[in-house]
């Protein structure tokens, strides 16, 4: 009789991956989250989304709203030549669909941006889905909060912290980023070191506004200024300390109030500007063209 022949059959499968690289910052439950500014209503704040295909096979991914939010939309930014975009109609609905084929290690990217039409909180979600691949469903949550003041503080430079890669966020820290925070980081002591951010008046009323706060450490430059209607201006604030100290989240106050200017051509006045006047040098003589001197007051 013939000889048996045994051999055995060994193989290892693999399913398409698609990872979410930005945006790093992620909540307790491993989901990607996307923090927006605390926005004015009627402005507009994007944040890139960032996707790879770090599996080993083309992989085709799904990319839509998960529920009809008229404050968030995506569009598409950087697609590879062998992307293969098979539907990018993202107007036809507030929740349309993306399909974007990607090689290997590959990336994608796109738009979301936060267009608040009424103030209050915005929570929605995106849902990522790679076809031939049912445990990659990626849920990316979208935090955002809107409002609307007769006065705001907006355009800070320099002043965010943003989530670093790899950061899991507790949960009393999936808010918006708030518009008035400023954030010095690490000063050297006794060196200066500054941040500048816009406060606006948004109304028909002129405001007088006054920055006070406890710490000496902080100044601000204007302190105290005349807000016209419809008009902004640029606050500059200083901090330097002598010895070594921590602030965490410092409060400052800016109080407002609402003043009536009978000149309508009044000058956008703050306390930096300065009045000089001439008066004569002689007490109780003809003052003379040259002698005179010049007394500054604020």
């Amino acid at each position: 009789r013939g000889m048996g022949l045994n051999f055995e059959l060994q193989g290892e499968g693999s399913l398409p991956q698609i990872s979410v690289i930005q945006p790093a910052a992620t909540d307790r439950n491993g989901k990607p989250v996307m923090i927006f500014k605390r926005l004015v209503v009627g402005k507009t704040q994007i944040l890139p989304l960032v996707l790879s295909n770090t599996g080993t096979m083309s992989a085709v991914m799904g990319l839509k709203l998960e529920e009809e939010a008229s404050e968030f939309s995506v569009r598409p930014v950087l697609l590879p030549p062998s992307a293969n975009q098979l539907d990018t109609d993202l107007s036809a609905s507030s929740n349309g669909h993306h399909l974007v084929n990607l090689d290997p290690n590959e990336r994608c990217s796109f738009e979301i941006a936060y267009s608040p039409r009424n103030s209050g909180e915005h929570t929605h979600s995106i849902l990522l889905q790679v076809q031939d691949n049912p445990y990659e469903h990626t849920q990316i949550l979208l935090l955002a909060e809107s409002y609307l003041d007769e006065v705001i503080i907006d355009n800070i430079r320099g002043g965010h912290v943003c989530p670093q890669l790899g950061t899991s966020l507790d949960s009393s820290l999936l808010k918006p980023i708030y518009e008035n925070h400023l954030d010095f980081g690490n000063t050297t002591v006794g060196e200066e070191k500054q941040l500048v951010f816009c406060i606006s008046n948004k109304s028909q009323q002129v405001f007088k506004i006054h920055f006070e706060s406890n710490l000496t450490c902080f100044t601000f430059t204007p302190t105290t200024a005349h807000l016209l209607a419809n008009r902004s201006k640029d606050i500059q604030v200083t901090f330097k300390s002598e010895k070594a100290v921590t602030h965490n989240r410092a409060p400052v106050t800016c109080k407002l109030q609402k003043i009536n200017l009978t000149d309508k051509d009044s000058i956008d006045w703050d306390d930096r500007m300065k009045v000089t006047k001439w008066v004569p040098v002689h007490a109780g003589k003809a003052a003379v063209e040259d002698d005179r001197v010049s007394v500054i007051s604020g």
